[in-house]
């Protein structure tokens, strides 16, 4: 050890002999240099006695209640102050405008997220974007859809109409399945817009099932009533799950 800036010792008694141990250890046995202008002997118990050390501030405190006293550490009042500056520097009219085109473009980007339909790629688990495997493979009559972002009332419409499309472009559609999983967040606006696409699309006589639902979003779902448009069975605990409920011409294992 070459080089310390601040050194604090805490000790009950301070003494001639424990300030000689102290000035041996660190000069003998320790190579170091007390500067000893800058030395001083604070008595935390006295009134006002106190340690600023690394941005904080040691003293002792009698408790609420009367009780014994007890060390108590806070940040000090140099600390403050820079921290104080520098909240004020972020703050200031010239700066604070600078996240409100990131939050611009956080919301534009949740409002059109990106969204896919699914398949299987030979040589890859799960399911994968159809647009971006040439290769992948499809249910006939079954869509499985991902819309990745929460649904909310500033998206809600369009992921409507993104489902809408999607159903469009597949005529033989029977079954369509949302996977949940990007689906973090649902708000009353995006639990009617759901329940209304069952509606709209029952009447198309094409089902509407969601897999891999967050347990918020089913919550949801069910307070405000959507479940009852989604029909019985219509919650699966996976893609998988309910891939394997369309083939088999059931719904006899869901999972709500």
């Amino acid at each position: 050890m070459r080089y310390v800036d601040d050194v604090v010792i805490l000790a009950r008694r301070m003494g001639p002999e424990l300030w000689g141990w102290i000035e041996h250890t660190l000069e003998a046995r320790m190579g170091l240099e007390v500067n000893r202008e800058k030395t001083q002997v604070v008595r935390l118990r006295w009134e006002g006695g106190h340690v600023d050390f690394l941005g904080f501030t040691l003293r002792f405190a009698q408790g609420r209640r009367g009780g014994g006293h007890s060390l108590k550490v806070a940040p000090s009042r140099k600390a403050r102050a820079r921290e104080g500056d520098r909240l004020r520097a972020m703050t200031s009219s010239r700066v604070c405008w600078k996240p409100i085109p990131a939050l611009i473009c956080m919301l534009i980007r949740s409002s059109r997220p990106a969204d896919s339909v699914l398949g299987r790629v030979e040589g890859l688990s799960g399911f994968h974007n159809v647009a971006r495997h040439e290769g992948a493979t499809t249910v006939p009559g079954l869509v499985l859809y991902r819309f990745n972002a929460s649904v909310i009332f500033y998206n809600a419409p369009y992921f409507k109409r993104r489902v809408l499309a999607v159903v469009a472009a597949s005529p033989d559609v029977k079954w369509l399945v949302v996977d949940g999983a990007p689906i973090v967040h649902l708000d009353s606006t995006g639990a009617d817009t759901i329940a209304a696409l069952a509606d709209e699309l029952r009447a198309k006589g094409v089902r509407l099932v969601l897999s891999d639902a967050h347990a918020r979003v089913q919550r949801m779902l069910e307070r405000s009533g959507a479940l009852e448009h989604l029909g019985p069975d219509s919650m699966f605990p996976t893609l998988r799950s309910a891939l394997e409920a369309y083939q088999s011409g059931s719904s006899k294992e869901p999972s709500r």
